[in-house]
């Protein structure tokens, strides 16, 4: 039955580019949550996802953070900021959702995670591909063992993406080169599009990766990342798994899979 309106989780969004928008919808349509207020560096974006969702749009982050009636943020913005920004979510007590990969550098990961023990709050990475039924019905027949013991994997990622992707994305909502620098984003097309597969056959097997030997190159694109990487894995359990991306696979038509042996 549905939620009360008091009882819903309210909830600010802090970045408006493309990855905000089906979050927006989905916080909007639901029963249990509700879209309080959003904020982006670009009032314009920030005020388009106010008017389609019927939130109020505030200037800047304090303003969200500041807000007694946001219980929770999710966190949209580029790589190299997510950490700063969960750090102060958590510190103004709020759960937190944050967009991938949460920081950059491990130790900021490891501190967040701290911080939200401390404040006895929720810290969590949008890794949306654990909750589509395919993902949700493999790891229910793996946990059950009908595979058996997992003894390999192999993760593909095939995508053809038009050039500019590292300039201004999928959908050209917003034009900020950040993709392409190292600092900035951390890493190419592993970190934006291979690590919801690993996350995945972590959330469906249970194993962890526990080495990796690998090579990454940057073949067709005028960035500073990878766009193409190859490597094998050795997972908790002793299973081994390879691994392939790209990012300009010319013909490919998003073609990313999952293989459990």
């Amino acid at each position: 039955s549905a939620m009360s309106e008091a009882a819903k989780l309210r909830v600010g969004v802090i970045g408006c580019g493309t990855a905000a928008v089906p979050v927006c919808a989905a916080l909007a349509a639901s029963q249990t949550t509700e879209l309080v207020v959003v904020q982006d560096a670009n009032p314009v974006m920030a005020q388009d996802l106010s008017e389609r969702f019927h939130a109020r749009s505030v200037d800047t982050i304090e303003q969200v953070l500041s807000d007694p009636d946001v219980e929770a943020v999710y966190i949209a913005v580029p790589h190299h900021v997510l950490a700063q920004l969960a750090r102060q979510a958590l510190s103004a007590s709020k759960h937190v959702l944050s967009e991938k990969p949460m920081a950059i550098r491990l130790d900021d990961a490891d501190a967040l995670i701290a911080l939200a023990e401390e404040r006895r709050r929720t810290l969590d990475v949008f890794f949306q591909m654990r909750w589509v039924d395919p993902y949700a019905q493999a790891r229910a027949l793996v946990r059950a063992g009908a595979l058996g013991e997992i003894i390999g994997v192999r993760l593909q990622t095939l995508i053809d993406k038009r050039l500019d992707y590292w300039q201004v994305g999928y959908a050209g909502r917003s034009s900020q080169p950040w993709r392409a620098k190292k600092a900035q984003a951390g890493g190419g097309v592993v970190l934006m599009n291979t690590s919801h597969a690993l996350d995945a056959v972590q959330h469906i097997t249970g194993l962890d990766v526990v080495s990796v030997t690998a090579e990454v190159a940057t073949l067709v694109a005028d960035v500073e990342v990878e766009d193409t990487a190859a490597a094998t894995l050795r997972f908790s359990n002793g299973a081994v798994g390879s691994l392939f991306a790209g990012a300009h696979i010319a013909g490919a038509e998003r073609a990313e899979r999952t293989e459990l042996y």
